[in-house]
């Protein structure tokens, strides 16, 4: 299994860098056996030619994009990019903008498949092993799941515990 993971674009000078929660997420991964890289586009400047490269390269099952709300637009770009470029490859967000906004950005983001809520190294992990067993993503705790019903017809389904309840 291979994921990768991206630290969208960041519009001001003084950036949070390296990106830290994605290098806790990409070592649980790692730790779980799975192959991760990490695309950093607050150091190199992005472009959908560099993405479409990059996944011809490494062929991800999944692209995983952080997101803060001065973030999400580039995010958001991402996601699309990466749906454009191959429609099987599962997308994730996570971060405290979709955390706060997961009925919206699911709603709004018709690429994303996944959001994962609050610390996602745990759920991130989860994750990828359901795509394992069954893709049985309502044994998964803290996510959004996008599920398509048909040609043209999908719901989101919320498979979050109670406790999350209160942050949307």
């Amino acid at each position: 299994m291979r994921f990768l993971l991206v630290n969208p674009y960041y519009p001001i000078s003084e950036t949070p860098s390296p990106p830290l929660g994605l290098g806790y997420i990409g070592g649980a991964l790692v730790e779980a056996g799975v192959e991760v890289r990490v695309l950093d586009l607050v150091v190199n400047p992005y472009s959908r030619e560099t993405l479409s490269s990059l996944i011809a390269d490494f062929s991800p099952q999944f692209v995983g994009v952080t997101a803060v709300t001065m973030t999400y637009p580039y995010a958001a770009q991402v996601v699309r990019d990466v749906k454009g470029i191959d429609p099987r490859i599962r997308t994730v967000m996570g971060g405290p903008h979709v955390t706060f906004c997961v009925q919206e950005t699911m709603r709004d983001l018709p690429e994303l498949d996944f959001i994962v809520l609050g610390e996602g190294e745990d759920t991130t992990v989860e994750l990828v092993k359901e795509a394992f067993q069954g893709c049985k993503w309502e044994k998964v705790e803290e996510l959004y799941c996008r599920i398509v019903l048909g040609e043209g017809e999908d719901t989101t389904v919320e498979l979050v515990k109670e406790a999350f309840q209160g942050c949307r």
